[in-house]
């Protein structure tokens, strides 16, 4: 009995604490999410373009419609609101054309050449002719000259974490807690090269309790901000 009420008392101790540190603490600022990998290629001529089309987002393993439409709406969006450099076409503006030109099939074909390039290593995809024809039919239907896509990866996983309320009542040390993992690979590919002229590699790694919207703000700020490692938003 008397070690359940020290356990009872160690545990209100720190639960009182952890609230007080955390209400004294000053307010932190929020920090951008920025890619763990970007490339920018020697070729990228911001001159040579003048407008964009956003490719629908594509997801690869587990797709979660919510945080699609979020990512979807909010990197064009992000995108105008951040540069005037470039006319940016969005999502929704891309599939009204390829339905209006009919253009479905080269779509579905530019879809399994993205899969594939999603689950290898590389800098730039390796389009086939197939897709290579539709996005010159997309171009010549909407007037661009590059495409920005988005590709994810979404897992929920278990991992072992240390816990010291845990350890403190008697329990194990490490726990195992449920996690969110997001991995997305954003490109930017100027047609006329058939090159890709930027590329950002993000992965997240969140609680469970995380939403969707919060996992694509992150998604959309940190490619919106470091767009041609930032480059772009001083022209």
């Amino acid at each position: 009995m008397k070690n359940v009420m020290v356990k009872q008392l160690a545990l209100s101790i720190l639960l009182f604490l952890s609230f007080y540190l955390s209400s004294c603490s000053p307010a932190k600022t929020e920090v951008i999410f920025r890619p763990e990998l970007m490339y920018r290629s020697p070729q990228l001529d911001f001159s040579k373009v003048q407008a964009v089309a956003v490719m629908p987002v594509n997801c690869y393993s587990n797709e979660v419609a919510e945080l699609s439409g979020l990512v979807n709406d909010g990197i064009p969006a992000e995108l105008k609101r951040s540069q005037a450099a470039w006319n940016i076409i969005s999502s929704d503006d891309v599939l009204r054309k390829v339905n209006d030109a009919g253009l479905g099939r080269g779509y579905q074909n530019y879809i399994a050449d993205l899969n594939t390039y999603a689950t290898v290593a590389g800098m730039t995809p390796n389009f086939t002719s197939e897709t290579q024809t539709f996005f010159e039919q997309l171009k010549t239907a909407m007037n661009f000259e590059a495409i920005l896509f988005t590709s994810y990866g979404y897992a929920e996983k278990t991992v072992m974490e240390h816990s010291t309320v845990s350890a403190i009542l008697g329990g194990p040390s490490q726990v195992a807690v449920l996690k969110k993992e997001l991995s997305v690979t954003v490109v930017l590919y100027e047609l006329r090269t058939r090159r890709s002229w930027w590329v950002a590699k993000l992965s997240l790694e969140t609680g469970i309790n995380s939403t969707n919207a919060e996992l694509a703000k992150k998604v959309i700020e940190g490619t919106a901000n470091n767009f041609g490692k930032g480059d772009l938003r001083q022209l």
